[in-house]
């Protein structure tokens, strides 16, 4: 068995009465390490953005990630879909827009060779970049398209 030492560590700091930018966004700021359980080999991730509500102890390494989990675990902030007999809510623009292309729009990113479909850009980019390593895609074409 083999040990690892992890490398996103920041070197220390001095001490100053000055804080960071980072510090005012977010005063409980503080580094937690923790490891994906995506890949046998994870290597720890810095977050610095915690969550100041009591009893949460959530982190992320992207302030633009905490104001999403404070406005809709803790803010009730929710984004409804503007489509006629449509009641469904989101915590973001992101997955509100998904669902629009997905479930109003009928938009799904596609695979030109095996016409497999995607509803997230990242889905259709691992799998092009595992299944067909070798192709060649114009990056000036849309692959989001009616299904």
């Amino acid at each position: 068995m083999s040990s690892f030492t992890p490398i996103n560590r920041q070197p220390q700091q001095s001490q100053s009465s000055y804080l960071s930018f980072n510090d005012m966004l977010n005063p409980v700021s503080e580094q937690i390490q923790s490891t994906s359980s995506s890949s046998a080999m994870a290597q720890p991730t810095t977050k610095k953005y915690l969550c100041a509500v009591e009893g949460c102890g959530k982190g992320y390494g992207q302030n633009i990630h905490l104001k999403r989990h404070e406005d809709s675990a803790h803010n009730n902030i929710r984004k409804f879909c503007p489509k006629d007999d449509c009641n469904r809510s989101f915590s973001d623009e992101t997955t509100l827009k998904r669902h629009i292309n997905k479930d109003h729009e009928n938009l799904m990113y596609i695979c030109p060779i095996e016409n497999q479909s995607f509803t997230k850009p990242t889905g259709f980019n691992d799998h092009i970049k595992r299944k067909h390593p070798n192709e060649k895609f114009d990056s000036s074409t849309n692959y989001l398209q009616k299904v």
